[in-house]
């Protein structure tokens, strides 16, 4: 009889605790969805413009990996991934894109190769093979002084491509040595001056 009593004050115990061992477990898991959506969401937010690309490879690569992580978040994050965790990796991501960005006037064969997109945007349009002998002009003078221009910047280039995206004075000082080599690339001036005359065309309009 005792036995029987103790086995059902167990059963009811066992009951009893039920309802708050699932509601914990719920909000768990709750939290950890919670958690798995912020990272999906951090992952749309930089794919919907893609990789910034730029003229160093090392940060193209950085933001794949950088992506390419977020995506395996998205799936796999616990609770622990969130906070703090997550606020650190939107953080340098986003100024490892500003950095590229910031890159992009220091890269002559990266502005050429989009100025002959637009060459070609243009000329398919016009169903013609030539647009006028100004900007046929131009185009020469920028594919003359576009490798020149790159060449010029290379060194300044170089520390970015390893720079810490998260130290400001590091990042500046990669700038304003690549601002001091474009000031004194004769190259770049050049280069910097066809291609306004290319963007003045607007090419690139339909």
């Amino acid at each position: 009889m005792r036995s029987r009593i103790l086995a059902a004050l167990i059963g009811l115990l066992a009951l009893a605790l039920l309802p708050t061992s699932a509601a914990r477990a719920d909000g768990t898991g709750g939290a950890q969805k919670q958690c798995r959506a912020e990272w999906t969401n951090l992952t749309s937010l930089h794919a919907e413009n893609g990789n910034p690309r730029g003229p160093v490879p090392e940060l193209v690569a950085r933001w794949e990996a950088y992506y390419a992580t977020a995506r395996q978040y998205a799936d796999t994050a616990t609770v622990a991934d969130c906070g703090d965790v997550i606020a650190a990796y939107a953080a340098t991501w986003g100024n490892l894109e500003s950095l590229q960005y910031s890159l992009f006037r220091f890269d002559p064969l990266g502005r050429l190769a989009g100025a002959e997109g637009n060459r070609e945007h243009a000329l398919s349009l016009g169903h013609t093979k030539h647009l006028s002998p100004r900007l046929e002009r131009a185009f020469r003078v920028a594919r003359r002084q576009a490798p020149r221009a790159a060449g010029d910047l290379a060194p300044a280039l170089a520390p970015a491509a390893t720079v810490d995206v998260n130290a400001p004075v590091a990042v500046e000082d990669v700038l304003t040595g690549l601002r001091y080599a474009a000031r004194h690339s004769h190259a770049q001036q050049r280069l910097n001056q066809v291609l306004r005359v290319i963007g003045n065309a607007e090419l690139d309009e339909e």
